[in-house]
């Protein structure tokens, strides 16, 4: 029975193998090897089954051992599937797990904050700006063309303007400022043609007459309530006003004329303004007898008011025939192309 005999010798290297040198008896063992011969053969049953199958046919002696060798093999099979299979060199010597280490999620880097966009510097003030010879007239000097701000703080808010070539600025007062042409040699004393911007205090009852006295402020503070005031002046006509924006800004344009002159109206004021400037009736009223239509842009900026006077005609100002300049109907055309084009690029900014 060499296979019984292998058999034996394969449990004993097992249980020598996993658990220890753990011998049979000798007498068990002279017991099972004398039963094996006369041990009726059957089917063979696979693992532990056939074992037991073998042993319920033994002699008692033979049975006893292979009973022991059988709960031995069970035991320490049984710890190694208990355990999951996870064993360590031997079976019964169970071997910890490690726990999988923790994955390490790679850290963002510090968030770095925007660097905040520098602050644009604004434009230079009028009366601060580049000068350069007029085209039409190099002995006098003109704007740089540019984008530029009116001068003072007295405005109400930030106003900007784009100023093209031939063209310088006036300012007789800090919240009255004009840009005026200079495209000829034969009015050095200055075209008195452009726009001129005002802000309004009080507001004479007759601007030929002072004695009068101003209207009350509280009537006259508001864009309707200056253009009923001086819809109002004698000797002066006013068109109907028309609703407008400037800068996006609400208002009202009217235009005014007059028949006054100089000879009745030596120095006509139409108000005053809060910085203490006096904002005169030029050109409406002139010793030249010009009637001069002019008109009036008066904007609402944030509950004060913002007037814009312009010199809108094509013929020669009174300032230019009060030097000799001949009356020109065309002499300004080309003049109120770009008067326009200054008024679109007006800017109110907020702030002043």
């Amino acid at each position: 029975m060499n296979r019984d005999d292998d058999f034996i010798g394969r449990l004993e290297d097992y249980l020598e193998s996993f658990d220890g040198v753990t011998p049979l008896p000798d007498r068990v063992r002279d017991a099972v090897h004398a039963e094996l011969p006369r041990t009726r053969q059957v089917r063979p049953d696979r693992g532990l089954g056939r074992m037991l199958n073998m042993v319920s046919r033994a002699s008692t002696g033979a049975r006893w051992g292979l009973a022991a060798a059988v709960v031995v093999a069970a035991v320490v099979l049984g710890a190694a599937v208990f355990n999951n299979g996870r064993v360590g060199p031997g079976i019964g010597s169970v071997q910890a797990t490690a726990s999988p280490s923790p994955s390490t999620s790679p850290s963002a880097p510090p968030s770095t904050p925007p660097t905040p966009s520098p602050t644009p510097a604004p434009p230079a003030p009028l009366s601060n700006t580049p000068l350069q010879a007029c085209p039409a007239d190099p002995a006098s000097q003109c704007i740089v063309p540019g984008t530029y701000r009116l001068s003072s703080t007295a405005w109400p808010g930030q106003v900007t303007i784009d100023v093209p070539a031939g063209w310088f600025q006036w300012q007789p007062a800090a919240d009255i400022e004009a840009v005026l042409v200079d495209n000829r040699t034969d009015d050095s004393g200055g075209s008195g043609w452009g726009l001129t911007f005002a802000t309004v205090d009080r507001v004479s009852k007759d601007p030929c007459d002072p004695a009068k006295g101003t209207l009350d402020p509280a009537k006259t503070s508001t864009v309707d309530g200056l253009v009923s005031a001086m819809s109002g002046w004698p000797g002066f006509k006013a068109t109907a006003p028309t609703a407008i924006t400037v800068a996006g800004k609400p208002g009202q344009l009217i235009e005014l004329t007059s028949t006054r002159t100089s000879a009745t109206c030596a120095a006509p004021v139409l108000w005053t303004t809060p910085q203490g400037g006096s904002f005169d009736g030029y050109p409406i009223v002139n010793a030249q007898k010009i009637v001069s239509k002019v008109q009036f842009r008066i904007v609402d900026v944030g509950g004060r008011l913002l007037v814009i006077r312009t010199t809108d005609f094509p013929g020669t100002s009174p300032n230019e025939a009060a030097q000799g300049v001949g009356p020109n109907p065309t002499r300004h055309v080309a003049d109120q192309v770009v008067l326009h084009q200054i008024l679109d690029s007006i800017r109110i900014s907020a702030t002043p």
